[in-house]
Parts: C-alpha cells; sequence; structure tokens
C-alpha cells in the first residue's frame, strides 16, 4: 500500500499543474491541459491500484535500494533541468533582453527551490 499511496501523491503533484492552469487561465489549448492532467490521473490510478492490488508483494520488492535509486534519478534530473532551463533563459535573454524575461521566473523558482530544500534538510537533518 505505501507504493501505491506513493504514485497516488507523485501522480497528484505532476498532474495539479495542468489542471490547475487549465482551469485558472484561458486560452486556446487550456482544455488540452485539463485532458493532459486528467490523463495523468488516471493512468497512475490505475497503476496504483494495481500495486495496492498486489499489496505487500510489492512494497516488499521496494527495498532499500529503490531509495537510493529515486534519489540518482532525482539528481540527474535536477541537474538536465537546471541546465535546460538556464539554456531556455539565456536564449531569451540574447533574444530579447529583459522585456523577455519570463523564463527568469523559472530560473529563481529553480535555484530557489534547489536552496530552500538545501537549507531545510541541512537544519533539519
Amino acid at each position: 500500500m505505501r507504493t501505491a499511496r506513493t504514485t497516488i501523491l507523485i501522480a497528484v503533484v505532476l498532474a495539479l499543474p495542468y489542471l490547475v492552469v487549465g482551469v485558472w487561465f484561458e486560452g486556446a489549448h487550456a482544455s488540452k491541459l485539463i485532458q493532459a492532467g486528467l490523463l495523468l490521473l488516471g493512468v497512475s490510478v490505475l497503476a496504483a491500484m494495481f500495486m495496492a492490488w498486489r499489496g505487500r508483494r510489492v512494497d516488499e520488492a521496494q527495498d532499500e535500494r529503490a531509495r537510493f535509486i529515486l534519489g540518482r534519478s532525482m539528481q540527474f534530473s535536477f541537474c538536465v533541468m537546471a541546465v535546460a532551463v538556464q539554456a531556455y533563459w539565456a536564449w531569451q535573454f540574447a533574444r530579447f533582453g529583459n522585456s523577455g524575461d519570463s523564463s527568469f521566473w523559472l530560473l529563481v523558482a529553480l535555484w530557489g527551490s534547489f536552496l530552500g530544500g538545501y537549507v531545510y534538510n541541512s537544519a533539519g537533518h
């Protein structure tokens, strides 16, 4: 059950941006964002239901290596996204200067969340 709950939690966190932006902001493609969020939730609920059905066997398969593998995967993903966001910001800045600074806030969110997580985990643990 623990693995199923974790899967649902991750799915909700990943689907929320699609659903919130699709509902609150108008645009020609807002309905596609809602559909994508619902699809992500639907597939994840099916996967979690399978994990819950398998119960203890799925949880037992997630040994101590699972946390290590997840941590390493997250580190790799963070590095890739940091480079992608910074490259996108640099590209926008080169083309538009300060008038194209919408991606600047992506940089602020990225590094701010990293700094916040680092301080929290350093002080709390």
